[in-house]
């Protein structure tokens, strides 16, 4: 399932897992100390509003108010489009919350993690 919400989005996956990138005023993003309307001026400008890097937070549906501690936190930030990428691939193809807790303990270097599994998938994806 797909969720817009201002200033990013979520995606919920069948393993009961969701993922938000928010990239707004006030989100630990370039736009981190900018005015808060700025999206809101970009979209009424330019159609959108972009950043360089996102926020994200991954957390269980359901109630159980479990979320993915990512490094020293449960939101981290400051994360390129490419580890945005590798993050949802992770979320989503996880068994359950236990396992993505433990595969992001295991990988708590996102550029450690991305250069050791993007060679992988480059050739899954080639077959």
């Amino acid at each position: 399932m797909f969720k817009s919400v201002n200033g990013g989005f979520q995606m919920t996956f069948a393993n009961n897992l969701t993922i938000s990138v928010m990239f707004r005023s006030g989100n630990y993003c370039e736009h981190k100390e900018a005015r808060w309307e700025l999206a809101a001026d970009n979209i009424r400008e330019n159609g959108h509003h972009g950043s360089k890097d996102a926020e994200i937070a991954i957390w269980e549906e359901g109630g159980s108010n479990r979320w993915i501690n990512i490094g020293y936190d449960q939101v981290s930030g400051w994360h390129t489009a490419d580890q945005v990428a590798f993050l949802i691939f992770a979320v989503q193809s996880a068994k359950n919350f236990d396992d993505l807790q433990s595969n992001v303990e295991h990988h708590q270097d996102l550029n450690r993690y991305r250069s050791e599994i993007a060679p992988c998938l480059t050739k899954c994806l080639e077959g």
